[in-house]
């Protein structure tokens, strides 16, 4: 059976969520992407990344949901962008979030678990 997370980068300097994203990996090595990429790109996370970095800190990933289906890994990265976008709708509400929005899809999928800190 196939997972995928929804998980939230996390400014630790004033517990500001500042991106959510979907992952068919485990969050912690997402982020470990994250900060590899960031050395890479301008875009707004990334730029937010590289300022924590240049302040000596890094973010904190949370995994907010895995959820597991027995379907193929195309049918799964589809869930995994449905679900990331009603997270994003619901996390927006506590903050500024720097995502790149996509569009909304119906999907019937199990969800598994809750919130879990997940540290590097």
């Amino acid at each position: 059976m196939a997972k995928f997370y929804i998980y939230a980068l996390i400014d630790p300097t004033n517990n500001e969520l500042f991106y959510i994203g979907q992952t068919t990996i485990r969050p912690h090595y997402r982020m470990i992407n994250h900060l590899s990429a960031a050395k890479k790109s301008d875009s707004p996370v990334y730029t937010r990344i590289k300022d924590m970095i240049s302040r000596g800190v890094r973010p904190i990933v949370y995994s907010l949901k895995r959820f597991e289906s027995d379907l193929c890994t195309i049918t799964n990265e589809k869930h995994g962008l449905y679900f990331e976008k009603i997270f994003i709708k619901e996390y927006s509400q506590l903050g500024t979030l720097l995502n790149i929005q996509r569009t909304e899809r119906r999907y019937n999928i199990k969800m598994v678990n809750t919130l879990s800190k997940v540290m590097l």
